[in-house]
């Protein structure tokens, strides 16, 4: 058998080498990047456990309001409350329909969690950062980040 017998034949081990190393580095990759996509489901798991967990909160609270349509933005003007009643319903309905942005310092004396998130999605609308809105309202930023979200998802 010649030198160029040898020759091919190193060159094939080699060559046959370095495929197996490739496929073995192929192989790590591939289980490294399943772990990690098993943790991230699990976080995706635990992620939406919480979320179930604040919706259910959310109905126990304020009813079923959540669970078929969103609540109307603006309050029934028409309805025969007594606090309008008191006032004068007509410049309290121009006053209402005339304000199209929420002023920061009007939000905290707004009480409920409707309410809340009601301006969370408003002040986000008017491009206020999470940072802002969080100061303003004292609520966490992972709760407007999960409103945000929600709404615009």
């Amino acid at each position: 058998m010649g030198k160029g017998f040898y020759i091919l034949l190193w060159g094939g081990l080699f060559f046959l080498s370095i495929g197996l190393w490739m496929m073995k580095r192929d192989r790590d990759d591939m289980r490294m990047r399943e772990a990690k996509m098993i943790e991230k489901e699990n976080s995706l798991y635990e992620l939406y456990e919480s979320l179930e967990e604040i919706m259910n909160e959310m109905i126990y609270l304020y009813g079923d309001e959540y669970s078929t349509e969103p609540a109307p933005i603006t309050p029934n003007l028409d309805s025969n409350d007594p606090v309008l009643e008191e006032k004068d319903q007509k410049n309290f309905k121009e006053e209402i329909g005339n304000k199209n942005q929420v002023e920061p310092g009007e939000l905290q004396d707004r009480g409920s969690e409707n309410q809340k998130y009601r301006q969370i999605t408003d002040l986000i609308d008017q491009g206020f950062s999470v940072e802002e809105i969080a100061k303003e309202l004292g609520v966490g930023k992972g709760e407007i980040m999960l409103v945000l979200k929600l709404y615009k998802g």
